[in-house]
């Protein structure tokens, strides 16, 4: 083209045709114009060489590059990478073995209560279980210890030529000083697992979300950006996993490993005790004492066993998110919002004889929560972006993630009203009927109003597998809960909720980003969204809500 945007008469042009409903013809495009784009750059290079350009065109310059790193240092990042999360794993599956036996098994097998009847008192059988159990996780994690040193000091097995990892004395020390209250943290949460479970297969449901948990936070060592000095440091689990990998690369901090280790042990004394008062509980130990449920059905029965349901929703979306059938955003969210989320509710409705319009809260509002709740969808994506920043505050994001998240949430090759329809209408309906609905009802005589909010919010939050996104997912949650909360219906947080990702699907259309909007006009919106809030707040329905 020349300088004013024509194109050249003597320039061919090849019209790539394709169907954007297509998944297999859109990805046929993408090939086509990738193979496209290398005859074009071959075609140039050989106009280079034909004109007189002397020497190769594809290598105009040539790059060298030097590593001030250490190999020892190199060894010690890619070894601190891995080391968390791989005992994580051990002691969770090793742990497992014993915890799940422990509690739920002898509940199936009716032996609890036999030993229950010996002279040993509940506390003592309590603490014997829980010294057993995190006893096998403190082991597992000396034996590997103990592996370390033996296959890398002695290299009984071929290591890379530049692999040389400084395992002295005091790197074994300060790794085995925080492995161990990690340890005991794996196996407080497994006998709390245990102890909830009413069988041996209901605890291994249990355990898979359990696991991918600790995974997860195990992981956050491969964050790029994520340091000790931030707010990582007090986030269990993780805070291990970036001091193990500080430590192993020759650059601990002293002072926040210390408070890693604080934080860390801090956190497996309160999950020891929050199991030892579980196991006190004679409901939960001889679960036939308060278990009417089982026999009348219905409702009660439902609010038992809700976290169950929500449980196998979250496993079968997480496997969703990894089967390469199901990459496209299309099927995506045709499996996850239509058959997980409404095809669970309707399951759940009809097995256990749920009031429709009593579950879904679907009843109407004041106007003036109308109102409020069409003035907070503009504003809704400014509080969402102030969240996002407050969040990269402590788990910095990099723009290629985003940048790579945005492209799969806004393909280039569909239509606009099918992006409205797939990324603001489905989840908004789905999604409010799921958690503010049912799972909202389920709870409401089992917890507090606030405490209620926080946990739909939080789990709401977690269904939202992009590590990046569960934070500011869940404060909208949040928000969407304490409405429906607020109002005793769902509609307004489905109207709030449609027209919040509406107005996300036409930002990215348009090339509007909020962050780019200065300190006074981000404070307005956030300020008419505080305000909108407020007015539901003055509307609520106050019978029949808490």
């Amino acid at each position: 083209r020349t300088e004013n945007g024509k194109r050249l008469d003597d320039v061919p042009t090849v019209t790539v045709v394709y169907r954007g409903n297509n998944d297999v013809s859109s990805a046929g495009s993408h090939r086509m114009e990738d193979l496209l784009e290398l005859a074009r750059q071959n075609d140039s290079n050989l106009n280079l060489v034909q004109k007189g350009f002397r020497g190769d065109p594809g290598r105009l310059f040539t790059v060298d590059n030097a590593d001030l790193a250490t190999s020892r240092q190199v060894s010690g990042l890619n070894t601190g990478k891995f080391i968390t999360v791989v005992l994580v794993m051990l002691m969770f599956t090793g742990g497992s073995v014993t915890a799940l036996d422990s509690v739920a098994g002898e509940k199936e097998r009716g032996t609890l209560e036999t030993l229950l009847t010996t002279a040993a008192g509940r506390s003592e059988i309590v603490l014997a279980k829980q010294s057993a159990i995190s006893t096998v996780a403190v082991v597992i994690t000396l034996i590997q210890a103990l592996n370390f040193l033996v296959y890398f000091k002695l290299k009984l097995i071929p290591l890379p030529a530049n692999f040389n990892l400084d395992l002295s004395a005091g790197k074994v020390f300060s790794l085995l000083v925080l492995f161990v209250p990690l340890a005991i943290a794996v196996g407080s949460a497994l006998l709390l697992l245990s102890a909830h479970a009413k069988s041996f297969r209901e605890a291994h449901l249990y355990f898979f979300p359990v696991y991918l948990v600790g995974i997860l936070l195990s992981l956050a060592s491969l964050l790029p950006g994520i340091a000790l000095r931030s707010a990582v440091v007090l986030v269990p689990i993780a805070n291990v996993s970036v001091a193990a990998r500080e430590i192993l690369v020759g650059r601990p901090d002293a002072p926040m490993i210390a408070i890693a280790f604080l934080s860390m042990t801090l956190f497996a004394a309160w999950l020891m005790r929050l199991s030892l008062r579980v196991l006190l509980d004679e409901n939960i130990v001889l679960p036939a004492l308060a278990e009417p449920a089982e026999f009348t059905g219905g409702p009660a029965l439902f609010e038992k066993r809700v976290a169950r349901w929500f449980i196998l929703m979250w496993v079968v979306q997480f496997a969703a998110a990894v089967n390469p059938q199901l990459s496209s955003l299309r099927r995506q969210i045709v499996f996850n919002e239509l058959i997980v989320m409404l095809g669970a509710s309707v399951v759940m409705m009809r097995l256990y004889k749920l009031d429709i319009r009593k579950t879904l809260s679907l009843k109407s509002v004041k106007p003036a929560v109308w109102i409020a709740t069409l003035l907070a969808i503009p504003c809704a994506n400014v509080v969402g972006t102030a969240v996002y920043r407050l969040m990269n505050l402590f788990i910095p994001v990099s723009k290629d993630v985003l940048r790579s998240f945005s492209e799969e949430i806004f393909p280039k090759d569909m239509p606009q009203w099918e992006l409205f329809l797939f990324v603001a209408v489905l989840p908004a309906i789905c999604e409010e009927v799921a958690f503010r609905g049912l799972l909202l009802s389920a709870l409401k005589r089992r917890l507090r109003p606030a405490t209620r909010i926080i946990t739909v919010g939080l789990v709401f939050g977690i269904f939202h597998m992009t590590l990046f996104r569960i934070f500011p997912t869940a404060v909208l949650g949040i928000i969407l809960t304490a409405i429906a909360v607020m109002t005793g219906s769902i509609l307004p947080g489905i109207v709030l909720h449609m027209g919040n990702n509406a107005w996300s699907v036409w930002s990215g259309l348009h090339d509007f980003n909020p962050e780019e909007l200065g300190f006074w006009p981000s404070a307005a919106l956030i300020a008419i969204f505080t305000l909108s809030l407020w007015m539901i707040y003055r509307n609520r329905e106050t019978a029949g809500t808490s």
